[in-house]
């Protein structure tokens, strides 16, 4: 259109009308390409016709395209981004916003009109990937009428004239129509429709709601098959049919039938602890369950790189929750985060879910418990002072859930140097050789990214390889009194408790029904780089009361093992 007249002002009526729509009125000519699509749901954009170079084209971006949009933002493009673009460059960001190098402005006196149907996914894909969300962009992501363009050209071309004045050149038109959507006939079934609906309708009323609705409706052996209109790019399949059925009868009209339902009772394997069981445990401990997605922040998960291969997504929702998570530990601690910024001091966070690992040729899918906590290690109580929570509280909460998988006894904890954790205050978990799990204080630079200021501990259980298990036994409460010794060993710091537990374990008969170990001693008296370990090991027969030459011979065999094999000698004082 040429010859406008520039600082036109807007009519009244259309500036109320978009204001009360929710957008700013800005001049006439930008004020008319939204007034369009308001009216008619056709999002369409005006150029600066002296700005634009040659005739424009739509075609995808080349690698490292950049562009200069409305509001001054600047992009690097890749080549799954569309264009539009005339002989000198990008003018437009296909279906989401126009360019600065052609936009109107008070002194425009030509006016080129755009309007077109853009693929509603490659739309969705570009503004999420740029983080742009438009009007445009809304309304063509959910699908525009495919024939609204030229006629919403010829309605803003008579507006603008009648507004701004000027003459209106030719209509130019291209379109390829393997492009476009396909209108296909959709199947409704009487059957299914009055299975879901819970009442016959009969086929005339039928016919006439969609033809009502302006679909085309034919009837079949078995119903109805129907046409949606260019417009409804909500229907698609038979239960949107079956939806406006119910919609245009009415929902309160509609038959309420009670679901008739068969209770049935599985058995559950004894040797199955199920994550229920845990969940209900980590309750009893004071947790409170989270559940976070599954989509977490490369930024974040870079700390896991040793847990597995991520899956990275193509099309992420946001660039914050662009990777499948390999650890649960990352959603628990973005929530950790989130009640510290509220003030929230004591905090204690599980959650059950699964994580996803890239394989070679597939990929994984495992169910994982993982905690997290931080603050006081106990409820506040006036009278007395309170503790921080530190590695032992959290080692003792995996405790328990081994104990109720009855793996506490087989359970080896070994130090491990992991960029989650922090060194020295963190263990990995084993089952007969196998990693179960990890333990520990969370590293300073894990809690740095999640923007979390004070000490946090966590663990991650492979509950998988923990919730099969043997089924319980039992034994006869022995008649026969009890005879407990404890023992003292000294031994080297490279050595840890779990080493000396498991050759007790091993060198001990059935005499041995319970062991623990009740103090660590490294102070005056024991040599640099050794310390002194003392275990409380309780014997007891089943058939006889022990003497203590018997219980002096088990503990006898016990300590020529712990030396044999780890160099520790009974402490002397």
């Amino acid at each position: 259109i040429t010859g406008v007249r520039p600082g036109a002002r807007t009519p009244d009526r259309i500036r109320e009308r978009i204001t009360r729509a929710g957008l700013r009125s800005i001049d006439a000519l930008v004020d008319v390409s939204n007034y369009i699509m308001l009216e008619l749901g056709q999002p369409m954009h005006a150029f600066d016709g002296e700005r634009l170079k040659g005739n424009i084209q739509v075609r995808p971006a080349k690698s490292k395209e950049k562009i200069k949009l409305l509001d001054g933002e600047r992009l690097t493009l890749d080549a799954e981004s569309l264009l539009i673009t005339d002989q000198k460059g990008a003018v437009a960001l296909a279906g989401i916003k126009g360019g600065a190098s052609t936009m109107i402005h008070p002194k425009t006196r030509t006016i080129f009109i755009e309007a077109a149907f853009f693929d509603p996914d490659g739309v969705a894909r570009t503004a999420r990937k740029y983080g742009l969300n438009t009007d445009a962009s809304h309304r063509f992501e959910r699908g525009v009428d495919f024939t609204l363009p030229a006629k919403a050209i010829d309605r803003a071309s008579a507006l603008i004239i009648q507004i701004c004045g000027g003459r209106c050149g030719p209509q130019i038109e291209s379109s390829e129509k393997s492009f476009l959507p396909k209108r296909t006939w959709v199947p409704l079934r009487s059957a299914r429709l009055s299975r879901m609906l819970g009442e016959r309708i009969s086929k005339k009323k039928v016919l006439n709601i969609f033809n009502s609705l302006g679909m085309k409706c034919e009837s079949t052996q078995s119903g109805w098959r129907v046409k949606p209109p260019t417009y409804r790019f909500d229907v698609a399949a038979e239960h949107d049919l079956v939806e406006e059925v119910a919609r245009v009868v009415g929902y309160d009209r509609l038959p309420v039938n009670r679901p008739k339902v068969t209770a049935g009772y599985g058995l559950a394997p004894e040797r199955r602890v199920p994550i229920e069981r845990a969940k209900d445990l980590m309750v009893d401990l004071g947790y409170r369950e989270a559940i976070t997605y599954s989509f977490v922040s490369p930024d974040l998960q870079k700390h896991f790189n040793d847990y597995g291969s991520p899956i990275t997504l193509k099309n992420p929702i946001s660039v914050h929750m662009a990777q499948m998570r390999v650890s649960l530990l990352p959603g628990l601690l973005t929530a950790l985060a989130a009640n510290g910024r509220r003030q929230v001091k004591d905090v204690r966070l599980f959650e059950a879910g699964h994580i996803y690992q890239k394989r070679k040729k597939s990929s994984e899918e495992r169910q994982r418990l993982a905690g997290v906590l931080a603050g006081s290690a106990d409820q506040h109580n006036w009278g007395q002072k309170m503790r921080p929570v530190d590695f032992f509280d959290v080692k003792g909460h995996v405790e328990r859930l081994l104990r109720l998988a009855r793996r506490e006894f087989d359970a080896e904890f070994l130090p491990i140097e992991d960029e989650a954790y922090q060194a020295g205050q963190s263990a990995q978990i084993q089952l007969k050789g196998k990693e179960i799990g990890r333990v520990g204080r969370i590293s300073p630079g894990l809690l740095e990214e999640a923007e979390i200021v004070v000490p946090v501990f966590g663990f991650e259980l492979d509950w998988a390889e923990i919730e099969m298990t043997e089924p319980p036994s039992f034994r006869a409460i022995s008649r026969f009194p009890r005879v407990i010794r404890d023992i003292s060993i000294v031994l080297s710091e490279k050595f840890v408790a779990a080493d000396a537990v498991a050759i007790i374990k091993s060198a001990a008969s059935e005499l041995l029904v319970q062991f623990e170990l009740i103090d660590l001693y490294t102070d005056t008296g024991i040599e640099s780089g050794k310390k002194s370990l003392t275990f409380r090991l309780t014997l007891q027969s089943n058939s006889r009361s022990l003497t203590d030459e018997e219980a002096d011979h088990l503990i006898d065999a016990v300590l020529k093992r712990l030396g044999d094999q780890i160099g520790a000698v009974l402490r002397s004082r």
